[in-house]
């Protein structure tokens, strides 16, 4: 029997030595979930704000899109080009009227106004 006991002993230390092992590993096994479980709780309220900027950005460019067709920018393109050839032609005839105003006739007219406006100012003037 003492060989019997022997082998048993032997047995059951190559048992505990097996379940030494199997307690480590299922700790590092916990240890490993629970740092896994940590990070993922981290990450997770930064995913929900990303999630919540994007909705937004979603909800905004459908938005400036619905805005963008109503806007018809070609048609108001095409208006804007029109407004800026019109524009052109009006400076031109305006510049024309300018030039045909004769400077001189301009200045005799501006002087006898003068020599009439200047005495009626010093009649007016002696009334102050």
């Amino acid at each position: 029997m003492d060989e019997f006991q022997e082998k048993q002993l032997k047995m059951m230390k190559r048992q505990q030595t097996c379940m030494l092992i199997t307690a480590i590993c299922t700790a590092c096994t916990f240890i490993v979930i629970t740092m896994v479980a940590v990070k993922v709780m981290s990450v997770v309220p930064m995913v929900d704000d990303l999630y919540q900027r994007m909705v937004v950005i979603s909800e905004n460019l459908d938005h400036v899109s619905t805005e963008l067709v109503e806007a018809n920018i070609g048609e108001t393109l095409k208006n804007f080009d029109t407004l800026i050839t019109d524009a052109g032609t009006d400076m031109t005839g305006a510049m024309e009227k300018i030039n045909s105003i004769d400077i001189e006739t301009l200045n005799e007219s501006i002087q006898k106004l003068d020599e009439v406006v200047t005495p009626m100012s010093e009649f007016f003037g002696r009334f102050n």
